[in-house]
């Protein structure tokens, strides 16, 4: 479970709970009866309900100036970010669980398969026919395709490598590291290139429990 806290502002803020694992690496670790004793994420309905219960019940607060204004909306994209992390935490030990579920389920169902397979193949193999039918299917024996094997690829085209027996393809593409390097360098811009910057980005640090 996740508990709630008010922060100064009056904002409040999901805090992990022991339960919830804390990466995906924590997840991995997890024992199967650890992950089957997790308590469930809500139905798709049921979040959908506290998230528009939340919207409606909190919205970000006017402040009286663009540095307050700039604090409330980091304290606000902090318990955004804490919800994601948590659910994308939740979510992906749900996963390990229907993923060794499913493991489980099939590994019974596809290990007789392969033994079924496997005896009509030696049932027909022993008839010495090309074709059995039955009522509730076909056996059909088919010429296998034929295909070349090399053992040592490079020591054959060495070997081969003037004949039609070895192929050459030739792949160009612009050094775009190489022109970045010439351009900087010398300044010389080649035809038909352009050395472009990418639009300047915000890297946002969210402080942490301890920090405030």
């Amino acid at each position: 479970m996740t508990d709630v806290k008010k922060t100064p502002s009056g904002l409040l803020v999901a805090e992990e709970a022991d339960d919830v694992p804390n990466s995906v690496a924590h997840v991995a670790e997890m024992t199967l009866e650890e992950l089957y004793h997790m308590p469930p994420l809500p139905s798709f309905e049921a979040a959908q309900a506290e998230i528009e219960s939340e919207e409606q019940g909190r919205h970000i607060p006017t402040a009286t100036d663009d540095e307050e204004q700039a604090e409330r909306y980091l304290e606000w994209l902090r318990y955004r970010a804490g919800k994601i992390d948590e659910i994308t935490r939740r979510m992906d030990a749900e996963i390990a669980v229907l993923e060794h579920r499913k493991e489980q389920l099939l590994k019974t169902h596809i290990n007789r398969t392969e033994y079924l397979e496997a005896s009509l193949k030696k049932h027909l193999w022993e008839s010495g026919k090309k074709r059995l039918d039955y009522a509730y299917g076909t056996l059909t024996r088919r010429k296998g395709r034929e295909k070349v094997v090399i053992e040592d690829e490079p020591a054959f085209c060495f070997k081969h490598g003037d004949t039609p027996y070895v192929a050459t393809t030739t792949t160009r593409s612009p050094d775009k590291a190489g022109i970045k390097d010439h351009i900087k360098k010398t300044g010389e811009i080649p035809d038909g290139a352009d050395l472009v910057r990418g639009d300047d980005t915000c890297s946002i640090t969210l402080t942490t429990e301890a920090n405030l």
